[in-house]
C-alpha cells in the first residue's frame, strides 16, 4: 500500500499545475525549486522505501542478514518520511495532523524499546523445570 500511494502522490505532484515539478525534481535530491529541503526528504524516504520494498519481493533470494540490514533502514525511512510530511505539509501545524504524528512518534518508540529490551531467542517464556 504504501508503494502504491506513493506512486500516487508522485503522480498527482507531477500534474499539478499550482507548483511545477520536473521529473528530475521528483527523484533528485535539491533539484526542486520548491523547498528543496523539504522535498528531499520525501525523495530519500522514497528510495529507502524502494529498498525495503525490493528486499521483501527478493526475500528468498538473498541472505537473512542482508534481508534484516536493509529492513533496518525503516526506522530511517520512518524519519524521512515524518520530516517531509512536517516541513514539506501544507497541513503541518495541524493539531488534526499533529496528533496522529506524535502518536505513531510514541508507539514506534515504544515498540523498538520492547524489541530492544525484551530477550531475543526462540522462546520468551521461561522454561519450568520439573524438581523431584
Amino acid at each position: 500500500m504504501a508503494v502504491t500511494f506513493t506512486a500516487l502522490h508522485l503522480l498527482g505532484i507531477f500534474a499539478d499545475s499550482a507548483v511545477e515539478f520536473s521529473v528530475g525534481a521528483l527523484f533528485i535530491p535539491f533539484v526542486s525549486e520548491w523547498r528543496p529541503g523539504a522535498v528531499a526528504w520525501g525523495i530519500v524516504a522514497f528510495y529507502l522505501l524502494v529498498a525495503v520494498e525490493l528486499t521483501s519481493l527478493l526475500r528468498r533470494r538473498i541472505s537473512t542478514r542482508a534481508w534484516r540490514w536493509v529492513h533496518l533502514s525503516s526506522f530511517a525511512l520512518y524519519v524521512t518520511a515524518t520530516a517531509h510530511l512536517l516541513t514539506a505539509g501544507t497541513d503541518a501545524a495541524s493539531p488534526w495532523l499533529l496528533g496522529p504524528v506524535w502518536a505513531t512518534m510514541v508507539a514506534i518508540g515504544a515498540l523498538t524499546l520492547v524489541r530492544v529490551l525484551v530477550p531475543r531467542g526462540r522462546s520468551r517464556r521461561p522454561v519450568l523445570r520439573h524438581v523431584s
